[in-house]
């Protein structure tokens, strides 16, 4: 996907998470912002197993609990202060 497609697309996800975090009503999104939602997921998740793999704890001790705190670093990522964040950072 290209780079200012994916950016304008990342723009547009966080005027919708800034307005659903003001009115509270859920907002359902397109599918394009849901391929990219998903790319950005994959490609941290994909980050953090790498570098488990490469340290050599993928699976050991503690690993679910690293696990979960990524998924929910990587879940605040979508809050939509830190959605424009990562749409400058492109």
């Amino acid at each position: 996907m290209k780079k200012r497609l994916k950016k304008k697309v990342i723009k547009q996800l966080a005027a919708k998470s800034k307005r659903m975090e003001s009115t509270g009503e859920k907002i359902k999104p397109t599918e394009l912002e849901s391929r990219v939602a998903e790319s950005i997921f994959k490609s941290e998740f994909d980050k953090f197993q790498t570098k488990e793999y490469l340290e050599q704890t993928i699976y050991s001790e503690g690993y679910l609990t690293r696990m979960q705190r990524k998924v929910k670093e990587i879940d605040n990522m979508f809050k939509s202060k830190n959605l424009l964040e990562l749409a400058k950072k492109m």
